[in-house]
């Protein structure tokens, strides 16, 4: 009965957002309109009513499940709540070290692929556990953009959910080359990509290929730490030729940490052949160039299988050079179990000892 009655409230819920699309840039207006219909409400009291639970919370990662479970093509693995806090309690253990840096105006957070909003409303959640600071400050310096309009539509609702009633959150028809997102402009990106089979080709995406090729001249790689490499990897003479198709993930990396100022912190979910393939090892070796690798945490190869792939993956977390931070080690670690996110809904506490290890390991200074 209750999956009966959810149904009915999301069909109603879409019925509403069909009469907009890409045209209607201004995703705060739209907003405002279907808030004024009463549909969002009325889904909310409706979940609310059905599952006792805190809606807020909720309610988009229901949304999302209900539209794109097992559509892996479409790229959409929204990220799993026990996950989304284990990136924000590590990078803000690193980040808030740093006194009042949250309150310098200057702080930027971003999600360039950020979906429902997921990530940012747990970088939200838990920045109040640290600091008193209102919706309004926050929302300031919090941005998420999405190529899909739909969840850049979500991701605007559920910031407004959570208290944030102007969020900055955009549509863009390409996260990856969006001339909307400035190199050298964030402080902290959490994000988790779309990833998809056949990855980024040359044949249909020409252009975005070209774009991650800005730091390559004349078959060589520059050393500007903000250029873009990408859309191309070295012979076995090192000379660095146009790739033909590469995974999106290994662009939305090399994207980040242009995007991120010297010594900002890139938390990202990749697939982890990236990390351990034979065929990544230039990746590898161009990373290590670029930042300071901090963590490493392999995750379950069921963390995503709600969406309609198994593929094993990985949370990285780089700093970008150059930077004050020094570590003689980095972290790693394999989690087996997660909460949610899979099929079979398991109790584990597994990510939070990760996180505890983390903060001990670096507490220590070893």
């Amino acid at each position: 009965m209750a999956s009966i009655l959810l149904k009915d409230l999301f069909s109603e819920f879409y019925n509403e957002i069909q009469k907009f699309d890409e045209s209607y840039l201004d995703l705060n207006q739209v907003c405002n309109e279907l808030f004024s219909t009463g549909v969002i409400d009325k889904l909310k009291n409706g979940y609310l009513e059905i599952f006792k639970d805190d809606a807020e919370d909720n309610i988009l990662d229901a949304l999302v499940k209900t539209k794109y479970e097992n559509k892996a093509e479409f790229g959409i693995y929204p990220t799993a709540d026990d996950l989304r806090q284990t990136i924000v309690q590590i990078v803000f253990f690193d980040v808030l070290k740093k006194k009042n840096c949250i309150n310098d105006q200057s702080f930027k957070i971003c999600d360039p692929a950020c979906g429902n909003g997921g990530l940012l409303i747990s970088a939200i959640d838990e920045i109040k556990k640290y600091i008193t600071i209102s919706n309004d400050e926050i929302c300031n310096f919090i941005y998420g953009f999405d190529n899909f309009y739909q969840m850049a539509l979500f991701a605007n609702i559920n910031m407004r959910l959570n208290g944030c009633l102007k969020p900055k959150i955009f549509y863009t028809n390409d996260s990856l080359a969006s001339d909307m997102l400035k190199p050298e402009t964030f402080d902290l990106i959490i994000t988790n990509p779309p990833s998809f089979k056949g990855g980024i080709n040359e044949k249909e995406h020409k252009e975005t290929l070209s774009f991650f090729r800005s730091g390559i001249s004349d078959g060589h790689l520059n050393d500007y730490i903000s250029s873009l490499a990408m859309g191309s990897k070295p012979n076995d003479k090192g000379k660095w030729l146009p790739v033909i198709s590469i995974d999106p993930a290994v662009l939305f990396i090399d994207r980040c940490l242009q995007l991120l100022k010297p010594g900002g912190r890139l938390a990202i979910i990749i697939p982890e052949g990236i990390l351990c393939n034979s065929g990544y090892s230039y990746v590898r070796q161009y990373l290590s160039g670029k930042s300071i690798v901090k963590a490493i945490i392999n995750l379950p190869p069921f963390s995503f299988d709600l969406y309609g792939t198994v593929s094993k993956m990985s949370l990285l977390y780089l700093v970008k050079k150059p930077s004050d931070e020094f570590s003689n080690f980095i972290f790693m670690a394999v989690a087996h179990q997660m909460k949610t996110g899979n099929k079979k809904k398991i109790e584990s506490t597994e990510l939070e000892n990760i996180v505890e290890h983390y903060k001990i390991g670096y507490k220590n200074g070893k």
